[in-house]
């Protein structure tokens, strides 16, 4: 279908693009507007459809088919169709027989059972929401988004689903804290070890044997003091390794040895040390003070040591001689001789070493 679109049609009569018939006027020299094939074909053909889109035949001298073909086409009020249709006001309260609606429409099943309502609550929205069996698991979806497997007994949440630790063990991301004193128990055959903390000391503790997840024994093995961090132990101390302290300035070595800055190394060199320093002093002082060894000095001669009457010593008005201070007589002759007077003696000086120096031993 079309508008009149000849040269002789009145442009936009009724509205932009809107042509429409004029009629001609002699008197001002005004065309009517002209007809053409085209525009009889489209008008022909729009009426003829219409009447055919009913299954009613074209009838050449029937003046009626096309009122005929629009009631067949719109139902008229009084139409049974129309008069017995559900009204929307009623809220389906004009049905006839509800059951067998609900049979139809395959709600029979839900019997007396009130069904699930989706939406109408308080902060509810329109969306819509679906419920269906996977054949393994419940499954839900809010329009087009699946929502997953829903929770329920035969389908429990696994530990990591719902952020639980799992009971095989695993990974904690964040702070694991405790208002009891006891915590952290350690469980193995018939014993138990733990920590506890009393808001003034940090013990570990050891329960009795045969009974692990009791109360704790005697043995106090590691006690940390809160308020100044000293750290003891009421039993022996075994260290597969050097014994640190003072931020691992000093130490206690495996061999048993002291390392500390005390010492100015290890304590076996210090005493070493000292013990050679005090060695070293006495022998300088026993080197200046003894004799460290004795000998001899250069050989001399005592002549014509005694004379007397008759060159004899009679023990009175004779000279007597002797060595020299510090000598020793180490042989002696008489020049073939049998008078005193003639007999002569060799000597030599009695010699010490004292601090490096040869000295010869004096007379009182």
């Amino acid at each position: 279908m079309h508008r009149i679109d000849t040269s002789t049609a009145q442009k936009d009569k009724f509205g932009q693009g809107k042509n429409g018939f004029t009629d001609g006027d002699p008197s001002t020299g005004r065309q009517s507007t002209d007809l053409n094939a085209d525009m009889f074909d489209a008008l022909q053909e729009e009426v003829c459809a219409v009447i055919e889109a009913a299954n009613i035949t074209l009838k050449k001298g029937e003046l009626n088919q096309l009122l005929t073909a629009l009631k067949v086409l719109f139902l008229a009020e009084d139409d049974s169709r129309v008069s017995g249709a559900l009204q929307k006001d009623k809220n389906l309260s004009d049905l006839t027989d509800s059951a067998k609606a609900r049979e139809a429409l395959a709600l029979d099943k839900v019997g007396n059972w009130v069904a699930v309502q989706q939406g109408g609550g308080t902060g509810m929205k329109d969306n819509k929401v679906y419920l269906g069996w996977s054949g393994t698991k419940l499954i839900a979806q809010v329009d087009s988004t699946q929502m997953g497997a829903l929770f329920y007994e035969k389908n429990p949440p696994t530990a990591a689903q719902t952020g639980a630790y799992p009971l095989s063990g695993g990974e904690v991301e964040g702070e694991v804290w405790s208002a009891v004193d006891n915590n952290y128990r350690l469980v193995a055959g018939n014993r138990g070890a733990f920590w506890r903390f009393d808001s003034s000391n940090m013990y570990l503790m050891f329960t009795n044997d045969g009974d692990p997840h009791g109360g704790f024994n005697d043995l106090r093995p590691l006690i940390a003091d809160f308020a100044t961090g000293k750290l003891s132990t009421g039993h022996d101390f075994s260290a597969g390794g050097n014994v640190y302290s003072g931020g691992g300035a000093s130490r206690l070595a495996t061999d048993g040895n002291i390392y500390g800055s005390v010492w100015g190394g290890f304590l076996n060199n210090w005493i070493a040390g000292q013990i050679a320093a005090q060695v070293g002093a006495v022998q300088t002082w026993v080197s200046q003070n003894y004799v460290s060894s004795v000998k001899l000095g250069a050989m001399g001669w005592l002549a014509s040591i005694a004379d007397g009457p008759g060159n004899g010593y009679t023990g009175g008005g004779g000279t007597m001689q002797t060595t020299p201070a510090g000598c020793v007589v180490i042989g002696g002759t008489n020049n073939k001789t049998s008078n005193l007077a003639g007999l002569g003696f060799f000597y030599r000086p009695l010699m010490i070493a004292v601090n490096g120096q040869w000295v010869t031993i004096g007379q009182d």
